[in-house]
C-alpha cells in the first residue's frame, strides 16, 4: 500500500511540474516578444530620424554644387521662398566652404555658416560673402528647402 500512495503523489507533482513549466514557457515567450516589438518600434523611429539626417546632409551638399556649379541664379528649387532667387547671371561661384557643420534645431530645423567666394563676370575680382543658412524641413513633401534668403553678392 506504500507504493500505491507514493505513485498518485508523484503523478500529481509532474502535472503541478508541468503546470509550472508551461506558465513559465509563456511567460518567458511574452517577455520576449514584448521586447522585440520594443526593439523594432524604437528602431522605426531612429530609422526616420537617421533617414531626415542623411536627407538634410545630400540636401546641403547639393546646395553647394548647385551655386558651384550652376550659379546662385538656379538655387531657387532649394528655397522655401523660389521669389527670393538672386536674379543677376553675371556671377561665378569660385569656391564653397563649409564653415561650421549644420546643427539642427530640433527635428525639422537646421543652420549652417559656408564662405562663398565669387566673381562679378564684368569685374574679375574675387569677392567673399560669410552665408549664414537656415533650413527647414517640409514634412509633406518630405525635403529641406532654404528658410532664409540667400546672401548679396555685392560688387
Amino acid at each position: 500500500m506504500g507504493l500505491g500512495f507514493k505513485k498518485p503523489v508523484m503523478l500529481a507533482n509532474a502535472t503541478n511540474f508541468d503546470t509550472l513549466h508551461t506558465m513559465l514557457r509563456w511567460k518567458l515567450h511574452f517577455i520576449f516578444f514584448l521586447g522585440i516589438s520594443l526593439v523594432f518600434t524604437s528602431g522605426c523611429q531612429s530609422m526616420s530620424e537617421r533617414r531626415r539626417d542623411e536627407s538634410l546632409t545630400s540636401t546641403l551638399a547639393l546646395y553647394g554644387k548647385v551655386l558651384r556649379w550652376q550659379g546662385p541664379h538656379e538655387q531657387g528649387s532649394m528655397l522655401a521662398n523660389p521669389e527670393q532667387t538672386p536674379k543677376n547671371r553675371g556671377i561665378t561661384v569660385t569656391s564653397y566652404k563649409v564653415v561650421s557643420s549644420p546643427v539642427k534645431n530640433g527635428e525639422n530645423s537646421a543652420h549652417q555658416t559656408a564662405a562663398i567666394e565669387y566673381v562679378h563676370h564684368d569685374r574679375q575680382v574675387i569677392k567673399r560673402v560669410i552665408d549664414q543658412q537656415i533650413w527647414e524641413y517640409d514634412t509633406e513633401n518630405q525635403i529641406w528647402l532654404r528658410a532664409n534668403r540667400p546672401p548679396r553678392m555685392p560688387r
